[in-house]
């Protein structure tokens, strides 16, 4: 039997205090999704998985503090600095119409509007105006396209593709 695909929602920082709880800076953008996780799975730097329960979580300013069963130290705690908090991709909730996770749109193929292949997704960097996708053209030129509908065109995840308009630029285009 195959291990479900994982999706890493948090990275544990370091030990916080010292009855074992754990500063984590959360990878999601579902603020509520640890306040009721239950379960997880620990992802080690060495690999190893272990499954933990959350026995509570709250917010301090941009990291949430998780204290899990049997973590009772902050030497329990230090050991686990460096592994992600990872929950089984069936249990990602399903998102808008529209809208997509970034593990969906990373490796994406990237094509034109005739449907000419021109590279891949390498990176999405999140701005506050919006998201800009990283693309890796054929000729390994990096290029930056916002991800706004101007300029993409469609998106199908079962297909891993995606179409873009790129942006035109001449010698007369300034920036200010």
């Amino acid at each position: 039997m195959n291990e479900p695909e994982l999706i890493a929602v948090g990275k544990i920082l370091n030990a916080h205090g010292i009855r074992g709880e754990l500063k984590v800076y959360p990878l999601t953008n579902i603020p509520d999704r640890f306040l009721d996780i239950g379960d997880i799975l620990v992802e080690y730097p060495d690999g190893a998985i272990q499954k933990r329960h959350v026995q509570h979580a709250r917010y301090a300013g941009d990291y949430v503090i998780v204290k899990f069963d049997a973590i009772d130290t902050r030497n329990d705690a230090e050991r686990l600095s460096g592994s992600f908090i990872s929950v089984p991709l069936s249990q990602v909730p399903a998102l808008d119409e529209g809208i997509y996770y970034a593990f969906d749109l990373l490796g994406m193929r990237v094509e034109d509007e005739q449907g000419v292949v021109s590279g891949e997704i390498v990176d999405i960097e999140s701005f506050p105006a919006n998201d800009v996708l990283v693309i890796r053209k054929n000729d390994g030129v990096i290029v930056h396209v916002p991800a706004v509908s101007e300029f993409v065109v469609a998106v199908d995840v079962d297909q891993k593709r995606t179409v873009i308009r790129f942006p035109e630029f001449d010698e007369n285009t300034t920036y200010r």
